[in-house]
């Protein structure tokens, strides 16, 4: 898949980098990576389905919005 001009490296992989590099400049920076092709899913009913281990995304980003404590959810199936 060629992204931006890089090919041969996996999405999943140039999305973990990134997403590390973020964490690293922001330390309270968490992220939610689900399975599948979705860009924009809050728009979605797949939104309030999907869960990754163990933890719905609707009950993420509720936890999130009400300024809970939350931890990254990666998707290790993904990999």
């Amino acid at each position: 898949m060629a992204l931006e001009g890089i090919e041969g490296v996996p999405l999943i992989a140039l999305m973990d980098s990134n997403l590390a590099e973020i964490s690293t400049a922001l330390p309270t920076f968490r992220s939610y990576t689900i399975p599948g092709d979705f860009h924009s899913i809050l728009l979605w009913d797949p939104f309030y389905e999907t869960e990754v281990d163990g933890i719905r995304l609707r009950d993420w980003v509720a936890a999130l919005i009400a300024g809970d404590e939350i931890a990254t959810v990666t998707c290790e199936e993904c990999r």
